[in-house]
C-alpha cells in the first residue's frame, strides 16, 4: 500500500515539473479519430552517467541521470508557463526538498490513511487526463486566417464599436428648479458654466457612455445633440437634469487586425470542446455508458 500511494506522490510531483506521462493509444470513435501526434523532440538533455549517484535520502539512491530527467521537466515546464526557471544547482535543493517532504510523508503513516489516498488518486487521474487531452486529443487542432476572417464577415456587428459621447449636466432636486434655469439658458445671456456658477452647481462629468449605459430617457435626449448644444430637462431617477454634449467618438467597426487573436482563440476553444466531446461520446458508448459527458460543456 505504501509503495503504490508513495508512487502517486511522486508523480504528483513530477508533475508540478511538467513530468511527461505515458498515454494510451488514441481511440477511434465514430466517423472521426484522434491521432497519435508525433513524439515532441525534446532539447538534448547534459550527458550525465546513469550510474552515478547524486545523493541518498533514507537508504534510496537518486541518480545523476534521475536529477537531469527532473530538470529537464522543470524546464519545459517553466517555458510553458513562461517564468524564468533556478538555476541547476539550485533546482537540485528543490528536487531533495520535495524528496525529503515525501519521504517524511511515508515515514508519518500519512500514506496510510484512505482519504488521503482517494486525494492522490484523485489528482493524479486527473493529471494524467489532462496531459492525455492536451497533447494527444488537441495536437494538430488550429484555425486558420481564412477561418479567422470568413467568422469576422459573418458576424460584423459583433465588432462594432457603438457611439459614446460625453455630457455636462445640471442637476436640480424639483422640476420647478430645473425650468426656471433652463428658461434662462434658452433666452440667451448667460451660457452653461455662467449659470453653474451663478447657482452655485457643480457641473456633473459622467464620463464616456454608450447608448445602453443610461437610462433611455437620458440617451434619447444626449445622443442626437450637437456639440456644445443644451437639450431639454431630463428627468431620471436621480434627478432633474439640464444637459449639454460635450464631445463624441462616432461608431466604429473594429479591423480584422484588431480582433483576429480573439477570434482565433474563441474558434479553436470551440473546436476543442467538439473534438473532447465527440472522443469523450465515442469512449463512453465503447464501454457500455449512455448519457452524454457532463465534463466537456
Amino acid at each position: 500500500m505504501k509503495a503504490i500511494l508513495a508512487a502517486a506522490l511522486l508523480a504528483l510531483a513530477l508533475a508540478c515539473g511538467g513530468g511527461e506521462v505515458t498515454v494510451p493509444a488514441p481511440v477511434v470513435g465514430g466517423a472521426q479519430t484522434i491521432p497519435r501526434p508525433p513524439e515532441p523532440v525534446p532539447p538534448p538533455p547534459p550527458v550525465v552517467n546513469s550510474s552515478n549517484v547524486a545523493f541518498e535520502i533514507d537508504g534510496q539512491e537518486y541518480t545523476e541521470q534521475y536529477v537531469a530527467e527532473q530538470r529537464q521537466a522543470y524546464l519545459s515546464a517553466c517555458a510553458a508557463a513562461g517564468i524564468t526557471p533556478v538555476d541547476e544547482a539550485t533546482h537540485c535543493e528543490m528536487l531533495i526538498d520535495e524528496i525529503l517532504l515525501q519521504h517524511a510523508a511515508e515515514r508519518s503513516g500519512l500514506l496510510d490513511d484512505p482519504a488521503i489516498a482517494a486525494q492522490i488518486e484523485a489528482q493524479r487521474r486527473r493529471l494524467i487526463g489532462e496531459l492525455f487531452v492536451q497533447r494527444v486529443i488537441y495536437a494538430g487542432l488550429g484555425v486558420t486566417d481564412a477561418e479567422v476572417e470568413a467568422h469576422y464577415r459573418a458576424n460584423l456587428e459583433r465588432y462594432l464599436e457603438p457611439e459614446q459621447i460625453r455630457i455636462r449636466e445640471l442637476r436640480f432636486d424639483t422640476r420647478e428648479e430645473a425650468e426656471a434655469a433652463h428658461r434662462r439658458l434658452m433666452a440667451g445671456g448667460v451660457d452653461f458654466d455662467a449659470l453653474a456658477r451663478e447657482l452655485n452647481i457643480v457641473p456633473i462629468d459622467p464620463g464616456w457612455f454608450t447608448r445602453d449605459q443610461v437610462p433611455p430617457e437620458l440617451a434619447s435626449v444626449a445622443f442626437p445633440l450637437a456639440i456644445g448644444q443644451v437639450g431639454p430637462i431630463v428627468s431620471i431617477d436621480s434627478g432633474h437634469l439640464i444637459i449639454m454634449k460635450v464631445v463624441s467618438i462616432p461608431q466604429r467597426l473594429q479591423p480584422l487586425s484588431e480582433v483576429a487573436d480573439e477570434i482565433r482563440a474563441e474558434l479553436l476553444a470551440e473546436r476543442r470542446r467538439r473534438v473532447l466531446r465527440m472522443f469523450l461520446t465515442s469512449e463512453r458508448r465503447s464501454q457500455g455508458f449512455g448519457g452524454d459527458p457532463v465534463s466537456v460543456p
